[in-house]
């Protein structure tokens, strides 16, 4: 089973998906408010795709535990959110949260014991793709340079280079 979390109707599906989105738009498969959870059973899903929704949810540990629940072991997560350096993540009234490409790390095997006692969270993702996504058309193959120095993009280049949005591919072992 595959479910896409917040598609938003028929132009943004996924392939072959369910979509779950809290406005039933035609391509809406079932209309639910993901701040309430996801509803489906424990371990029912293949392969979950959100793209630009996580930010606009209210507790992004909350959602990353629910996607962690419904997926069935070897499943895996694929997320687009936007960059913290893209002008539309504060410009979006919406956003609740802007992403870098070190937040679901946060998710991953190098999880902190502080983290995981302060949000009492489980969630162990392996973090399979981190990617930085760049809008310059064919200026693209030089901009992704960036993504063998990640670090060093954040700290350093973003606000001169804006970053598009963030692709991460999560797994769960």
């Amino acid at each position: 089973m595959i479910i896409d979390l917040g598609c938003g109707g028929t132009k943004h599906k996924y392939p072959n998906s369910i979509c779950i989105d809290r406005v039933a738009t035609k391509g809406v498969d079932i209309v639910h408010d993901l701040n309430n959870g996801i509803p489906l059973e424990n371990e029912s899903v293949d392969l979950i795709y959100t793209s630009h929704t996580l930010e606009h949810l209210n507790d992004l540990v909350f959602i990353m535990e629910e996607i962690y629940r419904v997926l069935k072991k070897n499943g895996k997560v694929l997320i687009k959110v936007p960059h913290f350096s893209n002008g539309i993540a504060y410009g979006d009234p919406s956003h609740k949260m802007v992403f870098s490409v070190f937040t679901f790390d946060n998710f991953g095997y190098y999880t902190t014991t502080k983290f995981r006692k302060k949000y009492n969270t489980d969630v162990d993702f392996k973090i399979v793709k981190k990617e930085l996504i760049f809008h310059y058309g064919f200026l693209n193959k030089i901009f992704n340079i960036f993504n063998r120095f990640q670090y060093q993009y954040e700290r350093y280049f973003c606000w001169i280079f804006p970053c598009y949005e963030v692709e991460f591919v999560l797994k769960k072992e």
